[in-house]
């Protein structure tokens, strides 16, 4: 089992789980603070409650709270590697259960999800540059902080049907498109 805890957000006073897994300590629920050019799922502050906020690359790296960060690739190569690698990490992160049975929030069939990391990754979508929103319950977008070029930038993503997680760095990796935001703690703070 892993070490888990809260944090509360100065900013805003919200509460958000966190848990450590290997030398890493990470927000176990993703980032749900007000910032320009960032968004809930289909603009429904109910999905805020659950799912947190959709965020640009630029307001992601501005969102964390203090002692936070948005976590480079490296930091996530380090995560996927400690829980067994890219087929498989996925699902070790991912939620148990489906919309459709176990009152999960994952459409089916959610292979895999067994979230033994703590981690508890949400399938909060995706929010395109042309401002539509697309593929809630089914996959989760999370950004890194590390640049692929001067309009995308790297993320993970983890989807219903598989255990995988992947690094997305072309299409959907625009700059200017909306992601879920998963903030890691400093070392300097761990």
């Amino acid at each position: 089992m892993n070490e888990t805890s809260t944090i509360k957000d100065q900013r805003d006073g919200k509460i958000y789980k966190t848990v450590k897994i290997g030398n890493q300590i990470w927000m176990a629920e993703n980032l749900n603070f007000k910032i320009e050019n960032s968004w809930y799922y289909k603009n429904r502050r109910k999905n805020g409650k659950i799912y947190g906020r959709l965020y640009t690359w630029e307001a992601a790296l501005k969102a964390c709270p203090p002692g936070w960060h948005i976590p480079t690739v490296d930091d996530w190569h380090e995560l996927i590697e400690f829980l067994g690698g890219d087929e498989v990490a996925g699902g070790k992160m991912k939620t148990i259960g489906t919309i459709e049975h176990d009152n999960g929030l994952w459409k089916s069939p959610n292979k895999g999800g067994t979230n033994e990391s703590g981690f508890s990754a949400l399938p909060g979508g995706y929010r395109f540059l042309d401002g539509s929103f697309d593929h809630f319950g089914m996959i989760c977008f999370f950004w890194s902080s590390t640049e692929n070029d001067t309009n995308t930038a790297h993320s993970f993503f983890m989807f219903s049907g598989g255990t995988a997680i992947a690094r997305q760095t072309l299409m959907n990796a625009s700059k200017y498109s909306a992601h879920s935001v998963r903030c890691l703690m400093n070392l300097s703070e761990n």
